[in-house]
């Protein structure tokens, strides 16, 4: 019996050391995520780099650029009612002639024109709301990555305290069985909880890179060590009521307004495709001058009735187009709705949720060292210390992830309610940097 203790206990001091060294290559392999020093790096809170994402992210700098695109469309239909003038010139062979021809149109009456002039305000506006759209991707789009780096960094910080009372504890197992009391199971349990955190970590690390790397990509500047870091006690979110956010959203939401122009564009082209088969009457002046009969001069009324048999087949369509905008309309009003109203219940349920998983905190943490008294004083088992600090590490986990996913609800619900984007960057930011 005295020769297979013997082995045991040997292999009990050598897996100490062991452990010792992999936890110092560990540390080496893998610093803080969020410590890694970073040049360049400005955007200290949410906003800034919101601001920074507008002037540097291609995609918004592409709806800027459409929305001038728009605009100018708008616009040119102010020419509609302008004078148009043309000039044209002819050579006839077999009469050794040269004609010239000078035309001054001013038109009047044109129901085509009328509905495309009607078409600029609603095309403003559209062009106005699609880039707000396109404001509200980009902040959606970039307060995922930030919360993923959170959730990533803070994840990692949790898991480097795990592997340290992982350590401390394999300290006590070890003291224990010298005195007699443990076993060297204690010690291989241990080792696997070990070396599963350490796997953990690399892959928590990794994942905070890749998430830097992206907000970067979006915002034009590294991630710098003091960036987005996760407070010691959230802000508080302040809720107007249900009813409130429900008539600034019919009023506001930008996806809502560009749904409603694109209505009342598709009613006006619906009139201009039945006006391209209405006469059209305006004012014309015509000046004729040939090298062999002199020169003459028109004005007068012109009337032009257009003859084409496809124009009914377009009035169809239009017609069609212009329904089928209404339903858009409708659909972007009620899809709205419902998204509204579930944010409201997350962001709600969710802050309530995070008072209880803080308290779970505190719990796990006292429990953590109440079976580690236990362990020491030989009423507890090593499992037992281990279970309770892999539930801490759970519960810390568990409440970053639930804050940076009611951040993330908090933002879409302003912005679903039609608050204006930089306002609700402001109250997200607030929430979940406590600023």
């Amino acid at each position: 019996m005295m020769k297979p203790l013997m082995h045991v206990a040997a292999s009990a001091v050598a897996f100490v050391p062991v452990m010792a060294d992999c936890q110092a290559q560990m540390i080496a392999r893998l610093p803080d995520p969020a410590a890694a020093p970073q040049q360049g790096a400005v955007q200290s809170d949410l906003v800034e780099a919101w601001r920074s994402a507008r002037d540097y992210d291609p995609q918004y700098r592409s709806a800027v650029a459409q929305r001038q695109v728009n605009i100018a469309t708008a616009n040119q239909a102010l020419t509609q009612y302008l004078p148009s003038a043309s000039y044209q010139m002819t050579s006839v062979a077999t009469e050794n002639t040269t004609r010239q021809i000078v035309t001054l149109t001013q038109p009047l009456f044109s129901v085509d024109r009328y509905a495309t002039v009607r078409e600029i305000a609603p095309r403003k506006r559209f062009a106005n709301a699609t880039l707000a759209v396109a404001d509200q991707s980009l902040a959606s789009r970039l307060l995922t990555e930030i919360t993923t780096y959170i959730a990533a960094v803070e994840n990692a910080r949790a898991n480097d305290a795990k592997i340290d009372a992982l350590q401390k504890q394999a300290d006590r197992s070890q003291k224990m069985y010298q005195s007699g009391l443990g076993t060297i199971t204690d010690a291989r349990d241990i080792q696997v909880q070990y070396e599963a955190a350490q796997a953990n970590g690399i892959l928590l690390a990794s994942a905070a890179r890749a998430s830097a790397s992206r907000i970067a990509a979006i915002t034009g500047k590294k991630v710098g060590p003091q960036d987005f870091r996760f407070p010691e006690k959230l802000g508080t979110i302040h809720l107007d009521s249900l009813s409130a956010y429900v008539e600034r959203q019919l009023r506001d939401n930008p996806a809502i307004i560009v749904a409603l122009q694109n209505e009342r564009v598709g009613r006006f082209e619906a009139l201009k495709a039945k006006g391209s088969l209405l006469p059209t009457i305006g004012l014309s002046a015509t000046y004729t001058n040939a090298s062999n009969t002199g020169s003459s001069k028109y004005a007068g009324f012109s009337i032009s009735a257009p003859i084409a048999p496809g124009g009914f087949f377009q009035v169809r369509a239009a017609n069609a187009t212009a329904r089928s905008a209404v339903e858009q309309r409708r659909q972007a009003v009620q899809q709205a709705r419902v998204d509204l109203e579930r944010l409201y219940e997350q962001v709600n349920g969710g802050q309530e949720a995070l008072v209880i998983s803080a308290k779970a905190i505190e719990s796990a943490q006292l429990s953590v060292e109440a079976n580690t008294k236990s362990f020491e004083g030989g009423v507890r088992t090593t499992v037992d210390v281990v279970n309770a600090i892999q539930t801490l590490y759970t519960v810390r986990s568990t409440y970053v992830t639930s804050a940076t996913q009611v951040a993330v609800n908090l933002l879409t619900l302003l912005l679903v309610s039609g608050d204006d984007t930089a306002d609700a960057m402001d109250v997200t930011q607030k929430f979940l940097f406590g600023k």
